[in-house]
Formats: structure tokens, sequence, C-alpha cells
């Protein structure tokens, strides 16, 4: 099949169905209980997201998103206009509105995300400085995070209040506020404030249970898979899970607990290195075959697509000097996430078909993974990258694998509520990060960084991981 003139037709294709569809696409009450996840609920509480050229998009994609999830009417507001703008790893979002109209409002927060350069132009743009001034005066919540406090600095905001930030930035601060180095998260009254990227789930989350409440702060904690949620990896939390499905699924899968059993007994019998034997020798494999100096991954995605895991995922890889590039399915025009957030592709898919990548990640999103899977033409695609370089699918994207036969039969593993979407298929884990030859599967928004540096190791080497999993300021490489 002539791959590029099939691609040519993907504006058309994207929506359509050509082939049966997978099960777990036609499951009603499955898909319904999913996309509830997704669901803003109404809210009195207002946030205005402030940044520019330059920001961080880690920052920018976290915050929104989250405070999203929590019922929060998010405003992402450019600081001159609503074009789109070039954050500091690439990243191209569109603001939804500018500084110059939003400062006429009232919001209950305001946020300012970090990102050097950023910071430094919004420091000296008189508008948002006395906007930022009268919403502090007038005792609303400010949230500052990462390089963000030098905003407030410039612009001489809660003086003498405790605060923190990114480390290097502690002597332009401590002359001028109660400088806090070891809290990741400090409260001063109506003053908010973070260290950087590793920290920015949790001071979102901290936002939210001011506004809205600790019930809700810790749902949504739950829905990204946080590390102290319900779903962290220990022995009674899968014993409790592994219970629930068999006596949940005994009548439709009745042979599903001894399949498992099998499965964990044959994990637990044979030694690590046989278990990642094949991964091994595709590993060495790859770094014969490619030149060491260069190396380059294809983020693929499209509407309904999690913020989150497409901008971390591109914000760590080019932290490594890998050469990440951002596909529309359809084209290169801005692509509305599952949370709103807009991100400009740099180009179509139709566009770098034909160009070799050591790597495709495919980020997850309910609504972007059915597309994907749908798609007969973008299964041809992956089936002949298959052999060819890594395939990363973090969340619903191993439903995209899933449904176009790539890697099956591999160990993998996926958001939790879509296990029995795939156990039939592969041997499914409950690792955040499954590595089983070239196919590397995570489980969801919270485990994205964990999922990206694994990437870095693998087309990198693992000091280079730990290198970055230290300036982002992650604990042990995981939120």
């Amino acid at each position: 099949m002539n791959i590029y003139r099939v691609f040519s037709r993907f504006h058309r294709q994207c929506n359509c169905s050509v082939r049966a569809i997978p099960r777990f696409l036609v499951n009603g009450e499955r898909s319904r209980n999913f996309s509830k996840k997704c669901e803003t609920v109404k809210s009195e509480k207002t946030a205005l997201l402030v940044f520019t050229e330059g920001s961080g998009e880690i920052l920018v994609a976290v915050i929104s998103d989250i405070l999203r999830r929590a019922g929060i009417e998010v405003s992402v507001c450019g600081l001159c206009d609503s074009e789109p703008t070039k954050c500091s790893k690439g990243v191209v979002i569109k603001p939804e509105t500018s500084i110059y109209r939003a400062h006429k409002y009232k919001f209950d927060v305001v946020v300012i995300p970090g990102g050097l350069e950023g910071a430094k132009t919004m420091a000296t743009n008189v508008t948002l400085g006395k906007y930022l001034k009268q919403h502090y005066k007038e005792g609303r919540l400010l949230a500052a995070i990462c390089c963000g406090p030098l905003v407030l600095a410039a612009n001489n905001i809660a003086e003498g209040c405790r605060l923190t930030s990114y480390p290097a930035r502690k002597p332009d601060l401590e002359k001028i506020y109660k400088y806090v180095d070891d809290e990741i998260i400090v409260e001063d009254g109506k003053l908010l404030t973070s260290r950087g990227p590793g920290t920015a789930m949790k001071f979102a989350l901290k936002i939210s249970e001011i506004l809205v409440g600790n019930k809700k702060a810790l749902e949504v904690a739950k829905d990204i898979l946080m590390k102290d949620d319900t779903y962290s990896r220990n022995f009674f939390t899968k014993l409790t899970m592994t219970i629930r499905h068999v006596f949940s699924c005994a009548f439709r899968f009745s042979n599903w607990p001894l399949q498992q059993l099998h499965s964990c007994k044959a994990r637990l019998t044979h030694p690590q290195f046989l278990r990642n034997a094949e991964h091994s020798r595709f590993y060495s494999e790859q770094k014969e075959k490619e030149p060491k100096e260069h190396k380059s991954a294809l983020i693929i995605f499209t509407k309904g697509a999690e913020e989150m895991e497409v901008v971390i995922t591109a914000d760590v890889l080019r932290r490594a000097e890998i050469d990440v590039v951002l596909a529309g399915l359809c084209d290169d025009k801005p692509v509305e996430c599952v949370k709103e957030l807009l991100i400009v592709p740099d180009v179509g898919l139709e566009n770098v078909i034909n160009r070799k990548f050591s790597a495709i990640v495919l980020p997850g999103g309910i609504e972007s993974s059915q597309i994907m899977a749908k798609n007969l033409y973008f299964g041809e695609y992956l089936k002949e990258k298959e052999n060819e370089c890594y395939i990363a699918a973090i969340c619903s994207g191993p439903l995209v694998l899933a449904a176009h036969n790539i890697g099956k039969g591999k160990r993998i593993t996926s958001y939790p509520a879509l296990e029995l979407d795939l156990y039939k298929t592969y041997k499914y884990e409950y690792d955040d990060v499954v590595v089983d030859g070239n196919i590397i599967t995570s489980r969801g928004p919270a485990t994205t960084f964990q999922f990206a540096l694994k990437i870095v190791e693998l087309l990198r080497d693992k000091k280079k991981a730990e290198e970055i999993a230290k300036i982002l300021l992650l604990d042990d490489h995981c939120q």
C-alpha cells in the first residue's frame, strides 16, 4: 500500500470507521463511565492563568488541566494578544484571551507560571503589574510557581511574606521575602508559591483544595492517578482490585482468574533478565542501527488528547536533546485537547510519514484514542513502523495499539479502567511504566514524567534521565 497516498486522505478519514470497531469502542456503559472523568462540573470559581513566550509549557498545561478537572473555570491568557504563543521548549499554545481584555474582570485566583524568559517579560508588563497589585490588595488568591515569583518581586507584591520558587532564583528573592527551602508548596495568607515543573500537579491540587475543597481535590488526584491515591502500587491494593474483578466479571470472563494466576506464576518463576531479554536485544540493535548523536521522536495527537501527556512528554524529550515533532493526526491546525487547551502541532502527520523516528508516542484521551483506533490508514502506518522504532502509548493510548494489533501478546499497562479491554490481547501489568521489547506503556497523567523519562533512558541513557529529573525537581523520577 502506498502510505503517502493513503495519508493524503487523512482529513476525510479521521472520523470514519473503515473496519469492524473493537469491543472497547462500542461498549457504551464503560465508555460513559470513563468519559465521566473528563466532564467539567460547573462552578462559580474562576481562575486566570497568564503566560507568554518563554513560559513553561508543562506548568501551563498541568495547572489549566487540573483546575478544570476540579470544576474551576479557567481563562488561559496571553500577555499581549491571543495569538499562538511558543513556550520555553517549543510547544505552541493558543491563548483564549489577552491581559488587556482580562484585566477588566475579577477572578478568584490569578496564576503566574514559570519559565525564566516568560517571567522576565511578564515582570516588565505594566498592565499585568497593576492588575496583580489590585488583585492581591482585594484579598484574592495569588499563585506563582517556578520563576513566577520574580513577577511579584518586580511589582513589590506581598513583600516580607513566606514563599518559595525554583531553587536557582533564591538569590533574587531572599532579600525581599522570607524564602523557604524545605517545602514544595508555601502558603502565606493569600499568597501561594511552589518550586517547579515536578511540583506543578501538587501545586494545582492545592489551588483546587483552597477554592473548591479538599474532597474535590482528592477526587482529581485519584482521577489522574497521583501516587497517594487508591491506585498506589502496593500488594493489598492489587489484591483488592483482583478480587473485585474476579467477582464482577466471573460470568463474563469465566476463565480470567485462572489466566491471571498462570500469568502471575510465570512472572514469579522466571528471572527478571529472561523477562527483559527481548527488550535488551531490541535496545542493543537500535543502538547499533541509529547514529548515537541524533535521536528523534514523533508525538501524534488529535482532538480530545490529554494535554498533560502531550506537553510533558514533548518538554522532557526536548530537554534530553531529542528532536521532537508534534504532529496533528489530520493537519497542523490547533487541536483542542480534552480539557480545552489549544495546542498547535508542528506539522500534519502526512508531512512526516516518510521520515524515520527513534520513537513514536501516542498520548491518551479517550476521544483521541477512539479516532486513531477507527482509522485504518493510521493503523497501516503504525504496522509499517512497528519493527523500526519504539512505540510508546500512555493512558488510553494502548487501545490504539490493540485496535491495530501492534505488539500483540506483549506486557503492557494502561489507565486502570481499560484493563478489561486489553488483558485478552496483552499481558496486563500494574507498574507505572512497562517496557517489553520496543513497546513502552504507562498509566495516566500523573505517570507521564516517568513515562517520558523512560523514553529518554532508552534513547539516551539513564544518566541523562536522572539529570533531567533533577532539573525538573522530580522525586525519584515520579510526581
